[in-house]
């Protein structure tokens, strides 16, 4: 009798056993479909930001609107009067308008819809005024004649490019990722470009006042800190010497900015001579703009497997 009470306990004690590694076992598998569901999630949060279409028309709008686009190429326009630069302007334009067709194809709110239409405006405002800049050319008028005459507001078309740029990031899924890339080269851009960094130094050499020189030398702080944040992402080899070669150029136009100052407070020297006397060679900065473009489609794809392989493990 008791051999066989001892039995019956023994059996109890691994029936319980087993009821308790079955329950352990179910809490660990529950577990685990959650994390991999949580992953997953992530993982197509951070897929549909780094894919984001209006992040991606927001950063080629600043690039064709900016640094080498349409406000480079119409200020050095004035001040170099050469036709190359109203080929590149034109170009510029059509790319930049092609770029708010491309954001204005997703769902927008009307305060977007209006910030397109602001920056437009804009636009089309620069094309008739390089017009009447090339026949002020044509009569002998000087830069800074020309720069006076066709003088455009800016102000609309930069709080349109705020507001879109903040309808990108409310649009944003994942909070954990933080900005992603694309995003940083945008506001990089933006630094160096329309109503950034080489807005106000061509700006400056015209119109030789004080205000312009400290906005470049904000612009510039602007440069760098930007480029800090995208180093703190996983870099390749090609982004790090594209952010260098970038970083190069920044030190040029500080050191630049240094001399124009000095030129500029000599009533004497005229616009035209003091854009020849501290020329910056932007290849290099534009050629790392656009690897650095180029090394984020590799990102994508693998975000979108990351997506496949968080699903495939549910």
């Amino acid at each position: 009798m008791i051999m066989k009470n001892m039995r019956i306990q023994t059996m109890g004690w691994i029936l319980t056993a087993l009821l308790v590694a079955s329950g352990i076992h179910l809490i660990v598998e529950f577990w685990l479909i959650n994390t991999r569901a949580r992953d997953a999630e992530v993982a197509w949060q951070e897929f549909q930001d780094v894919n984001d279409e209006r992040a991606r028309a927001i950063n080629a709008l600043v690039k064709h609107m900016g640094y080498g686009g349409m406000i480079h190429n119409y200020k050095d326009y004035i001040l170099h009067r050469d036709d190359s630069s109203i080929l590149r302007f034109q170009d510029a334009v059509g790319a930049a308008k092609e770029a708010l067709s491309q954001y204005d194809q997703v769902k927008i709110s009307d305060a977007e819809k209006r910030a397109i239409w602001k920056i437009r405006e804009a636009i089309d405002a620069y094309a008739k005024s390089i017009v009447i800049a090339r026949v002020m050319v044509s009569e002998g008028s000087s830069a800074s004649q020309i720069d006076e005459f066709v003088r455009i507001n800016n102000e609309p078309a930069l709080k349109g490019v705020a507001t879109l740029i903040a309808g990108v990031a409310a649009n944003r899924q994942s909070e954990e990722m933080g900005q992603t890339k694309t995003q940083i080269l945008a506001d990089l851009r933006i630094a160096l470009g329309f109503g950034g960094m080489v807005h106000n130094f061509k700006n400056y050499i015209l119109r030789k006042k004080p205000p312009y020189s400290a906005k470049v030398a904000k612009n510039l702080q602007q440069a760098s800190t930007t480029i800090a944040r995208y180093r703190r992402k996983e870099l390749n080899d090609k982004e790090e010497v594209s952010l260098a070669a970038i970083e190069g150029v920044i030190a040029a136009y500080k050191a630049n900015l240094k001399k124009a100052r000095t030129f500029a407070s000599k009533k004497r020297v005229l616009p035209e001579e003091i854009d020849r006397l501290v020329v910056v060679d932007d290849g290099p900065a534009l050629r790392g703009m656009v690897h650095l473009t180029r090394e984020v489609l590799p990102l994508n794809h693998m975000k979108r497997r990351q997506v496949t392989e968080s699903l495939d493990t549910i």
